[in-house]
């Protein structure tokens, strides 16, 4: 228990779990700090005594109450209102979870997207802007030159967003000594897994990384392109002389990867990333 207590308070992410009236049941220190908080404090607060919006508290609540009747996981976009009035968003993946009594309640995971949030508004501003400066290029062709020239810098604005956004958008968590943690969120196309791949691969060379755990948890379906890229990072990985362990591979998704013919036999693969944790941080 004080191993898991230690590793989701290095989570940079908010880790929490609520009950049915929307109270705490645990928090990490990350959620603890966005309200200037320790955990021990958080723990029996209610969403509405800590959220500075009310109309922000009941958009939660109502998600949370969704996952504990339906008992069905939910991953949404989440904004909230700091105490201070700053404004962030997050990639939340809820979940429920059923205790011994019986009581269901939800487990939260939250990737703070709020730069990624920021670049995207940035993007299309950038594009309106686009759109007007080309209306404007249609009206005026005399100026045609000079335009074309500032068309290609804000494009190349946009490119270097696009490639932020990328990166934001596939986080690379230091969980342990010599251990990285890659949560898996979203469909994983050819572009966000070269992105992934490359980041990945330049920190495992030059932070010495040993091993690293890539869970699966928000992952409700893979089809045969996801499979293949998965197996890719995996390879590649393993050509640095690092070990990789799939976690948190859900039952469709293994029934998926069985059809398709994927063998993962050659592979680490445990059920959680504490699992691979305790593994790894034993084999050293």
């Amino acid at each position: 228990m004080a191993l898991l207590r230690d590793f989701i308070d290095l989570a940079p992410n908010l880790m929490f779990i609520k009950d049915r009236r929307s109270r705490y049941v645990m928090a990490n220190s990350a959620l603890a700090s966005c309200y200037g908080m320790t955990p021990e404090q958080v723990v029996h607060a209610s969403q509405h005594e800590l959220t500075a919006s009310a109309d922000e508290a009941a958009g939660f609540t109502s998600v949370d109450r969704q996952v504990i009747d339906t008992r069905q996981p939910v991953v949404i976009e989440e904004k909230e209102t700091r105490p201070n009035g700053d404004v962030h968003w997050y990639e939340t993946v809820k979940k429920p979870i059923v205790r011994r009594s019986g009581e269901v309640q939800v487990a939260c995971f939250c990737v703070d997207v709020t730069e990624r949030q920021r670049a995207q508004d940035a993007l299309q501003r950038s594009a309106r802007e686009l759109e007007a400066m080309a209306a404007a290029a249609r009206r005026e062709a005399d100026e045609k030159s000079a335009l074309a020239a500032e068309l290609d810098r804000r494009l190349a604005v946009i490119q270097a967003q696009h490639r932020q956004i990328l990166a934001l958008s596939a986080p690379i968590l230091e969980v342990a000594d010599g251990i990285v943690g890659v949560p898996l969120i979203g469909a994983m196309d050819e572009e966000r897994t070269a992105t992934l791949t490359e980041r990945l691969l330049t920190i495992i060379a030059t932070r010495q990384v040993r091993s690293v755990v890539i869970d699966l948890s928000a992952l409700e379906t893979i089809d045969t392109r996801t499979a293949d890229r998965l197996v890719g990072i995996v390879r590649a990985i393993g050509l640095l002389g690092a070990r990789a362990a799939i976690t948190g591979i859900q039952p469709a998704v293994a029934h998926t990867m069985t059809a398709l013919g994927i063998d993962l036999s050659s592979m680490i693969t445990m059920r959680t990333p504490k699992d691979a944790i305790r593994l790894f941080s034993t084999k050293g």
